[in-house]
């Protein structure tokens, strides 16, 4: 039994049985179409964590892996077809984890997977930092500095317009949690058709333009990039 992402709302979770796919897409753009399309690439069915009683075939992994654990696999293959290039992870919530972020940014414990930004939404009252300060004495050096101000205290600060009605949030800050400390830039974007929605994107590297970010999700325009593929995971039943 899983989510149905279809069925369900804000308020209501909806299941239904069936099969969990996790695919991985490259996103390209066609001259005879005005928006981006994701290409499916690569796949992987996910299991739950308990095995059915009646399920009478083996599992298909020694041990349980997550959504994020599985993308992250896929991830690391694809990396390997083409070492010379940039990739941009795009996900849902699903796939704005501190596991998969720690593994997809310029301080990754894989040097192949330094090449890899994530870009995936983040929550209106997620906790930010600064920079931690200079180590200056014995002891443990700080893991993060000052504590800055929510995304949903900074939401009238800026505001941008890109193909979609989107809101600088703030300037960049740092979602820590035991690792290294990066740097990471969020930006939110309204739905028009629903006033009281707002969405929060976030990436590891702060260099890119915040009009970028909200458009590689929203699927506008200016999305390619030179010398840069853009993945777009989704987890469909």
């Amino acid at each position: 039994m899983h989510r149905d992402a279809v069925r369900s709302s804000r308020r209501r979770a909806e299941v239904s049985p069936g099969h969990n796919w996790v695919t991985l897409g490259v996103v390209m753009r066609l001259p005879f179409l005005r928006c981006p399309v994701a290409f499916p690439l690569l796949c992987t069915l996910y299991s739950t964590r308990k095995h059915a009683r009646r399920n009478q075939a083996k599992r298909l992994y020694r041990k349980h892996r997550t959504v994020c654990e599985l993308a992250l696999l896929m991830v690391r293959v694809v990396v390997r077809w083409a070492p010379g290039r940039q990739f941009r992870l795009i996900g849902d919530g699903s796939y704005g984890t501190h596991e998969l972020a720690n593994a997809l940014c310029p301080t990754s414990l894989y040097a192949a997977l330094r090449r890899v930004s994530l870009v995936s939404r983040f929550p209106l009252e997620g906790a930010t930092y600064a920079a931690p300060s200079p180590r200056s004495g014995r002891g443990r050096p700080r893991v993060k500095g000052a504590k800055l101000p929510s995304p949903r205290l900074l939401l009238a600060l800026y505001s941008l317009i890109i193909a979609w009605f989107a809101r600088h949030v703030g300037d960049p800050g740092a979602w820590v949690r035991s690792r290294p400390w990066y740097p990471k830039k969020h930006v939110t974007f309204s739905d028009m058709l629903a006033a009281a929605r707002h969405d929060i994107l976030a990436e590891p590297i702060p260099s890119r333009p915040v009009a970028g970010m909200a458009e590689s999700e929203i699927g506008a325009p200016a999305l390619s990039e030179p010398n840069r593929i853009d993945f777009a995971p989704r987890l469909t039943a």
